[in-house]
């Protein structure tokens, strides 16, 4: 990347209610159809794609050219950390919200009103990092990243390298019995990667959970911390990030026994583990703007998420106009809700911007020439994240009936791994030529190169959507509005960054800790669970799960009922209870 100097003062404005309202209404919409978008891909691997929208749509947006210039670290801390949430399993407790009794629909929304939080609370704070930091920090990033990605590829492979173990130390024979197959560790390791709950032992706490990947994370930033000196402060912040994962899952899950799904992964309270380790390492550092926008990001997410649940149940219930008019009954609101989900945690990040620029918040250091973060965050973006996420629609192809399996001779599987080092490496090679200025296409200016991420992102993460081949034309309407809209918003604005010359609020100061409107959203949570609760089970909808059977009571039998049941009972045969008891006594 080039090292283009700030923008001249002469050139600088104040930053106007028009520029928060723009940054407000782009970054809400752009994120709002990322994550509709990333339902119909779901896990990390889809949350980091509206991430990533919505970083490059903040980094445009807020106007201010040190952020400018960091416009791909941005887009890349978004994408990693609203990837973070995509672990939570959400299926059920939906299911939990829309009926059966007060208490189970509370838990569901109050589950949601949790998951929503993290999904906002660790992006956020993510973000947090790139715009408080100096550069010095983010470059040590680089090689632990890169580091720990291949060991993630490991551990992803090791379910594989089983029928090696029996070769290897069975000498080829199917020995299920084999003498390794009881080692807890390497045992377990591979059943309960697989997710496999027959898998009974001491760690049966982190069934269906990627626990390797960040036991691999500890050990391999340990040794980091030991061997290179100068990455310490990146390593250390990794390897607490990772004990807080574990500490969340043990402490929540293994001692106070806390099931948000039963049967479900239950990664959520090791995601709740990252996020009080964030807010930790915020508090130690006394970083008071990385906390606010943390809490911010929480909030935004804790509230979209119960409230567009809230939503999509009165839509399955088809209250009031969504029963009246047929074309507001074309939307799929399972969609809807996902769409207003992204809109509050794109609006909250959008507020938490606007109060930096308001109370100027101090330019991070640029103490470094090295720009081997930039590079690594545009390979992650707009390669590595971009090949996952095709892989579903390239699945998808394989399993049409008329679609050609093999090529020059070859079976198609088998183009798909060389097609992807092919497009790495070119990718890599466009990426070095960036960085020495000798990419012509791309702008000089660091707000050109910024609207030109913004647009190129947003438009690959459509495209890969419509390569599913299975578009529902009320959800792509939806998008391709929403999309529309914040992308001619980006390209309106105009190089006129906000004056920064007397922004020096610096992050450790206390005016930056969330005012009372914050906490007030706080308080008046639980009146909000209990409040979309109780509306609800009114609907008396027939498609719920129930988190406490318990609490359910079986329907009473009318007395017609009974007679029917009378009736058919052949004579002489014996009472229920008897029957019951039979069985019992038989097993």
């Amino acid at each position: 990347m080039s090292t283009d100097p700030l923008p001249a003062a002469s050139s600088s404005s104040r930053f106007s209610w028009g520029t928060a309202i723009a940054l407000i209404v782009a970054a809400t919409l752009i994120m709002g159809a990322g994550w509709g978008i990333r339902g119909a891909f779901g896990h990390s691997r889809g949350a980091m794609m509206p991430g990533a929208m919505l970083g490059a749509t903040l980094a445009v947006c807020a106007m201010r050219p040190d952020w400018w210039r960091r416009a791909a670290i941005i887009c890349f801390a978004c994408s990693i950390g609203w990837g973070f949430g995509g672990q939570s399993s959400y299926g059920l407790i939906i299911g939990y919200s829309n009926g059966g009794t007060l208490l189970n629909s509370m838990w569901g929304y109050g589950s949601l009103w949790l998951v929503g939080g993290l999904y906002g609370g660790i992006g956020a704070a993510i973000l947090a990092l790139v715009l408080t930091r100096p550069r010095s920090f983010l470059e040590q990033f680089v090689w632990p990243l890169v580091l720990m990605y291949i060991g993630w590829l490991a551990v992803r492979h090791l379910v594989e390298l089983e029928p090696y173990f029996e070769w290897l130390l069975g000498n080829g024979e199917a020995t299920a019995d084999a003498w390794w197959h009881h080692l807890d560790f390497l045992r377990q390791s591979i059943l309960y990667y697989e997710g496999g709950e027959e898998a009974q032992g001491s760690i049966y706490w982190l069934h269906d959970t990627l626990w390797l990947c960040v036991a691999v994370t500890v050990v391999l930033n340990s040794l980091l911390w030991a061997a290179v000196p100068k990455w310490r402060n990146a390593n250390a912040l990794i390897v607490l990030l990772a004990v807080g994962w574990f500490a969340g899952m043990f402490i929540l899950i293994k001692l106070a026994g806390v099931r948000m799904n039963p049967h479900r992964a239950e990664t959520w309270a090791g995601v709740l583990g990252v996020q009080v380790a964030l807010l930790g390492y915020f508090l130690y550092h006394r970083n008071w703007a990385g906390f606010m926008l943390s809490c911010y990001g929480f909030i935004a997410g804790a509230y979209g998420f119960s409230m567009a649940d809230f939503v999509q149940t009165l839509g399955n219930a088809k209250w009031g106009p969504i029963g009246e008019y047929a074309w507001l009954r074309e939307f799929g609101y399972w969609t809807v809700m996902e769409q207003l989900f992204g809109c509050f945690m794109g609006f909250g990040a959008a507020v938490a911007l606007i109060r930096f620029n308001r109370k100027g918040l101090a330019p991070p250091a640029d103490d470094t020439p090295s720009r081997g973060i930039d590079v690594l965050s545009l390979l992650f973006v707009f390669g590595i994240l971009m090949i996952v996420n095709f892989a579903k629609a390239y699945y998808g192809w394989l399993k049409i009936e008329n679609m050609k399996t093999v090529l020059l001779t070859f079976p198609i599987q088998n183009w798909a791994v060389p097609a992807a080092i092919v497009y790495l490496c070119v990718l890599l090679f466009v990426l070095l030529r960036l960085r020495r200025g000798k990419l012509a296409m791309v702008p000089a200016s660091p707000f050109g190169r910024a609207q030109l991420q913004a647009f190129l992102i947003t438009i690959l993460v459509l495209n890969m959507y419509l390569l599913l081949a299975r578009p529902t034309w009320t959800n792509l309407l939806t998008f391709v509005l929403a999309i529309t809209i914040g992308l001619l918003i980006i390209f309106t604005r105009e190089e006129k960054p906000v004056e920064i010359t007397t922004a020096t609020t610096p992050p450790e100061s206390f005016s930056w800790f969330p005012g009372p409107v914050h906490w007030l959203l706080w308080i008046l949570s639980p009146a909000l669970i209990w409040g979309m609760a109780t509306i609800s089970i009114g609907f008396e909808l027939q498609r719920y799960q129930i988190r406490f059977p318990e609490e359910i009571e079986e329907p009473a039998e009318t007395e017609e009922q009974e007679t029917r049941l009378k009736l058919r009972e052949p004579k002489g045969s014996p009472d229920n209870h008897e029957v019951l008891s039979g069985l019992r006594s038989n097993t």
